[in-house]
């Protein structure tokens, strides 16, 4: 009797080693096909990341841009030198899915009639896509003509606006396709819009604007070092992102959550200089 309660209990143990054996080979079969997975999906993430980045056509966006508004003001005010021509720069640079839709406006698209003066104004519109990426902008060559002084104090930008509440940047470069390990920055500034839907004016001093590097900043010495003269500007431009100019996070307020619209109108921009300069 003895002898058969140990074989009973042999074999109960057995079958139980067995049973917790199984159990934790298809638990272990589960997690490893888990990871499987996920690396596979990260892996499809980062491929499809990296073909819209290779296949993002720069060259393409500046032959299509769109002329909108003409410069005014500036140190020698021209006629039609002064037309700007915008075209779109916006995360599929990097491999996002943000698109950005340029196009200029009349009086007759927004109110359907037709009216005594009509004004054409540049609208800067398109779908956010924060997978990825998380800006869009427009950018146009500015004339060589617009600043002959390098102090930054001696100039200000103006500009007749409508948004949609959220908080854009202006920007101005000297044209370099710069990025986080650039030695030439692009100087910004914020720009905050209204849900009102009215026109706003404000004017921007160009000692507001700060350098940034692929909408960071690098640090308070590299930050001090960097000085913006006005007659090196070559590019100006208009940009969505989730970060403000000093770099901080656009709150979800005045930015946007994960997929979104946006829409800003520009009726007029004019460089503004220092009047006793000037003279």
């Amino acid at each position: 009797l003895l002898q058969s309660f140990r074989r009973r209990v042999s074999q109960r143990e057995r079958q139980q080693a067995k049973t917790t054996h199984s159990n934790s080979t298809t638990t272990a079969n589960a997690a490893a096909a888990t990871t499987t997975t996920t690396a596979t999906q990260d892996n499809h993430a980062n491929m499809g990341q990296a073909i819209r980045m290779i296949s993002y056509d720069y060259a393409g966006n500046q032959k299509n841009a769109v002329t909108a508004l003409r410069l005014m003001g500036g140190s020698e005010p021209g006629e039609g030198s002064n037309n700007l021509n915008w075209f779109r720069l916006d995360d599929g640079v990097m491999g996002g899915r943000s698109s950005t839709e340029h196009k200029t406006v009349t009086d007759d698209d927004t109110s359907g009639t037709k009216s005594a003066t009509t004004t054409t104004t540049l609208q800067f519109a398109g779908t956010i896509n924060t997978d990825g990426g998380g800006f869009c902008s427009i950018r146009a060559n500015l004339p060589t003509n617009c600043f002959s002084t390098s102090k930054a104090e001696d100039y200000a930008i103006k500009l007749c606006y409508k948004g949609d509440g959220k908080t854009y940047k202006i920007l101005l470069s000297d044209g370099s396709r710069g990025g986080p390990m650039s030695s030439s920055p692009s100087w910004q500034v914020d720009l905050p819009t209204q849900t009102n839907g009215g026109w706003h004016e404000q004017t921007f001093q160009l000692s507001q604007f700060v350098p940034s590097f692929a909408g960071s900043r690098r640090g308070t010495d590299d930050y001090m070092k960097h000085q913006l003269h006005p007659h090196d500007m070559r590019e100006i431009g208009f940009m969505l992102s989730l970060r403000r100019a000093d770099g901080s996070p656009n709150p979800e307020e005045t930015f946007g959550k994960e997929i979104f619209p946006f829409s800003l109108d520009i009726k007029s921009i004019e460089i503004i200089q220092d009047q006793e300069e000037k003279t």
